[in-house]
């Protein structure tokens, strides 16, 4: 029985004859017939071949019934034709349930239900099952028609690169054919390794390293780039180089250019030297394997100089060896440039200031003038400039004096920081105090102005309180014996509502409005006072700072406002007419009436003109007085109860500064203390960084020194 047949559902053939010309079905029927006939048939191979027939005859139903109650060796191959079935039929649950239920030894059988679960899964968008079914295919049967391929395919349409990658890692390991290692080199270039830990990829390495050294530089140079300056990456590489070299010097340009770039980008001053000790002498002997240049056995003896322990002796004598027999390279000055640059750079991150510049460096060095630009894009646009040993000597003394400034500078920052730190103590207080006296000075301000504007206001209404009543009584001279006194009332209410109307315009706001000018020029003094103080104030915290820090100035556009508001107050003010010989109070009621009934009677008119006018003169208008009064006062009232919210707008910018410098200076303060604490409990921080410069310079040294024999020996 051929697993071909099982699975191309072609068992049936084992059944036909090669002439035979009648229909499977009929052939099929013929065997079940004759089998049928035997005392105890055996039928399970005979439905099982009827089953595949009617499948092919997209007769679904009737295959299914014949697979059902198969029970010999084929019976998890029925269920597996059932399940297909189910899935013909769209049944797709009853399918899933089927292919799950089947249980096999088979690796051929597993990986058919599989592939058949991933199509299904797919088809339903059920994408976690479908990843997880078409992983356990590729661990079972990774060489079964395209398996792999199909994954990889599938991975990739669902960005789920961790999983494309860890296949054709895994495959390219299996079968070390060339296309998974290009497969993983596109995922690396297309910036989907950094995700998974370095360490995985040392076994691909290793073997891309055995079948193909340049996709080897190529690859491992695009994951040192992924994984810059991280430490279990160089951990791993320098694991992986212990491992595939032996020892003898197989000089890779592209290898040891890695290593030295992978070297340079460690020592610029990022790290602690308990970090780079774990990674550092490993890297150098890994280095000085895959080279034959001095730049490599160079870097080993400088950082054999400041730490003895970290080589063994051979891969130092080695170093020697090889520094004193290989050709002198000559000192690329942009490289020492940039290594004095990447010193500035971490002096500048510290907050160290220091006389060391790079125009300092082109004094040293003149031949440097002809640089436009040392600090951009060097590597692209500068040339590659070589020095003198007598220059390159200048140049790195240069920058030996500029490492010891550094070491000197540590105590300097350290009582820097400790000045500034009670420096900025002494500005919170002074701030502090400056802010307490703002809201005296804006306190005792709006309690003079308003005073001073509640007194005036009070003195118009002690004038109007007392004008008024003598307006309205003045009116009893309209009152004659001859009056129409059924009417009067009216007549002398019209006439005290003008007086009063005109008394108003005419005289009170004029009045007021002369009064307004008087406190808007004593306000306008008494705020150039508080700016004058402020001014005073700004100049001394100024000489403090050191700068032009502060300027506190107030918004005179107040005063501008209230000159406004008092053209506005005091052009027109319409009080509505009052009653005032109108009411209903019992003598107005009975002189109404008086005059209504006996007006007509001239024999009683001087009796009226009497009562009239005696009224007139006599009645004290209490209440008409304070209603009148208080409408025209009522838009002077308002303008006094925004007078506080005036005055305040009017300190607003000084507070504002005022609060934002005092938040300044306390994070200023929180800083430096935070960068003392540091300091002080973490003294290799600053420490660290200035060894690590020591070790590139003496690395430089020790090139120059070669320099130096090699003109000698000429």
């Amino acid at each position: 029985m051929s697993e071909n047949q099982l699975i191309n559902k072609q068992y049936y053939e084992r059944f036909l004859s090669e002439n035979a010309i009648a229909h499977p079905i009929r052939v099929l029927g013929d065997f079940y017939m004759a089998e049928q006939m035997n005392e105890v048939p055996d039928l399970a191979d005979i439905r099982y071949a009827q089953g595949e027939v009617y499948f092919h005859n997209k007769d679904y139903e009737t295959a299914i019934f014949k697979w059902e109650n198969i029970s010999n060796e084929l019976e998890p191959w029925a269920k597996k034709n059932m399940a297909d079935a189910f899935l013909k039929l769209e049944l797709y649950q009853n399918a899933e349930d089927m292919y799950k239920s089947i249980s096999t030894d088979s690796v051929l059988l597993n990986t058919e239900i599989g592939l058949q679960l991933f199509s299904l899964y797919k088809n339903q968008m059920k994408l976690d099952s479908a990843f997880t079914v078409i992983k356990k295919v590729v661990v079972l049967n990774p060489d079964y028609l395209n398996v792999t391929e199909m994954a990889r395919v599938f991975f990739e349409e669902h960005h789920d690169w961790q999983s494309a990658i860890e296949l054709v890692t895994s495959e390219a390991v299996r079968t070390k054919f060339f296309h998974w290692f290009d497969f993983l080199k596109g995922y690396v270039e297309d910036g989907h390794a950094q995700s998974i830990q370095p360490h995985f990829y040392k076994k691909v390495l290793t073997v891309l390293y055995e079948v193909d050294h340049k996709r080897f530089e190529i690859l491992i140079t695009l994951l040192s780039k992924n994984y810059k300056n991280d430490f279990l990456w160089i951990e791993m590489m320098n694991e992986l180089f212990s491992e595939i070299e032996d020892g003898s010097h197989s000089v890779s340009p592209k290898i040891s250019m890695l290593f030295k770039e992978t070297y340079y980008d460690l020592m610029d001053g990022q790290f602690l030297l308990t970090q780079l000790n774990s990674v550092i002498p490993q890297l150098l002997t890994n280095w000085l394997k895959v080279t034959d240049s001095q730049i490599a056995s160079a870097a080993i003896l400088a950082w054999n100089d400041l730490f003895p322990t970290s080589f063994t002796t051979p891969t130092v004598n080695e170093a020697e060896n090889i520094f004193h027999h290989s050709p002198t390279q000559k000192i690329n000055s942009l490289e020492i440039i940039q290594f004095f640059d990447s010193i500035m750079k971490w002096a500048t991150e510290k907050e160290i200031k220091i006389s060391y510049d790079m125009h300092g460096l082109m004094d040293e060095l003149p031949e440097l003038r002809s640089i436009d630009d040392l600090n951009s894009n060097m590597e692209a646009s500068l040339p590659q400039i070589y020095v003198s040993h007598d220059n390159s000597e200048k140049l790195l003394n240069f920058i030996r004096k500029a490492i010891a400034d550094l070491l000197e500078k540590r105590v300097q920052v350290e009582n820097s920081l400790t000045s500034s730190i009670n420096w900025g103590e002494e500005m919170l207080a002074k701030l502090n105090g400056a802010i307490h006296q703002l809201e005296d000075l804006e306190d005792e301000k709006k309690k003079t102005i308003q005073k001073f504007y509640s007194e005036l206001r009070e003195d118009i209404r002690t004038e109007l309180e007392e004008k008024v009543p003598n307006l309205i009584r003045g009116c009893s001279d309209l009152i004659l014996e001859e009056s129409d006194f059924g009417n009067i009332n009216h007549l002398l209410n019209e006439e005290m509502n003008n007086r009063i109307q005109e008394y108003l315009q005419q005289t009170a706001l004029p009045r007021f409005y002369e009064l307004l000018t008087y406190w808007i020029n004593f306000s306008e003094e008494e705020l150039r006072k508080s700016q004058a103080l402020l001014e005073e104030r700004s100049e001394g915290f100024n000489i403090l700072f050191g700068e032009e820090k502060m300027k506190l100035e107030c918004d005179f556009k107040v005063v501008e406002d209230w000159r406004r508001d008092a053209n506005r107050l005091t052009s027109g003010v319409n009080v509505d007419k009052v009653n005032i010989l109108l009411k209903f109070t019992p003598t107005q009621f009975l002189l109404r009436s008086a005059g209504k009934l006996f007006g007509s009677i001239s024999q009683n008119n001087t009796m009226l003109f009497n009562k009239y006018k005696s009224y007139v003169e006599n009645e004290n208008y209490e209440e008409v007085t304070n209603e009148i009064v208080t409408k025209f006062l009522l838009q002077f009232d308002l303008f006094e109860k925004a007078l506080k919210r005036d005055i305040k707008l009017f300190f607003k910018n000084p507070f504002q500064l005022l609060n934002k410098t005092l938040d300044e200076t306390k994070q200023m303060k929180m800083k430096n203390e935070a960068s003392l604490t540091k300091m002080k409990e973490n003294p290799e921080m600053f420490r660290d960084p200035l060894t690590v410069f020591e070790v590139r310079l003496r690395q430089y040294e020790w090139m120059t020194i070669a320099g130096n024999n090699h003109t000698s020996n000429n």
